[in-house]
């Protein structure tokens, strides 16, 4: 029996764009091999991003890898969820582009690179060997990429993509070493502003503390507590970076 064609139905969340078509969300498999996220989807971002299209908001399609008469989703993962899982749409805008598996692994490597929500360093270290197994460092079988190419590409700090490689890519880290060496002993030191940070970070919330204190009205006391809470949960759905065993080394 033949399956009824995916439609744009009633509040419909998606941006149209030229190229894009609906999709039954059914047809659409969601392979970890192309899921850059270790643990998966955050539910945090899910949450925030269907409760925007509940009201309206209009997001991108999906990006869908067509491979051997198959649909795999490779960039949307957060969307689809939202769309499909918390909203209920059997029907998804998508992308649809042929793809071998080995292009699709590059799709997905450079998913979030430049929007989307951050990568932890799990993540980050995953992005790193799909970038690599789809050879995207490489042309006519040659590494054509240094550590600087790889830190613009994929959003990684130079010395992270060093202890990485060597760790997980030692072949790729033994051809790598001789330009690396001369590359870094060029660069300027990387400075870490993230102590800096936290030290404003934890002054404001403490001014904050004070001033609420000195609310005299329940009121106004009650309004700066949702106020804070507002903020807090916009500061849990912001980039993560969770602590590095190999930052400890």
């Amino acid at each position: 029996m033949k399956k009824p064609r995916a439609k744009r139905g009633d509040n419909w969340p998606w941006q149209i764009g030229e190229g894009s078509k609906a999709v039954r969300a059914s047809d659409v498999t969601r392979s970890e091999e192309f899921q850059i996220r270790v643990k998966g989807t955050l539910p945090g971002v899910v949450k925030k991003y269907a409760d925007e299209m509940h009201c309206g908001q209009k997001f991108p399609p999906v990006s869908l890898a067509q491979i051997d008469g198959k649909l795999f989703l490779v960039e949307g993962w957060h969307r689809f969820e939202a769309a499909h899982l918390s909203l209920g749409h059997e029907n998804l805008e998508a992308i649809i582009t042929p793809m071998k598996w080995r292009e699709a692994k590059a799709v997905a490597s450079r998913a979030n690179a430049t929007q989307g929500q951050g990568l932890t360093s799990a993540d980050k270290r995953r992005r790193l060997s799909l970038f690599l197994q789809a050879g995207l460092h490489k042309v006519g079988g040659e590494i054509v990429m240094s550590y600087r190419d790889l830190e613009k590409e994929l959003g990684i700090k130079r010395s992270t993509l060093h202890r990485y490689m060597e760790l997980d890519h030692p072949v790729t880290f033994k051809a790598m070493a001789k330009d690396d060496t001369q590359t870094r002993e060029a660069e300027p030191p990387q400075i870490d502003r993230d102590p800096e940070n936290l030290r404003r970070t934890n002054q404001a919330l403490r001014d904050a503390l004070a001033a609420c204190d000195a609310l005299r009205d329940p009121e106004l006391r009650q309004q700066a507590i949702d106020e804070a809470e507002r903020v807090i949960a916009q500061m849990k759905l912001k980039e993560h970076f969770e602590a590095d065993p190999l930052e400890l080394l």
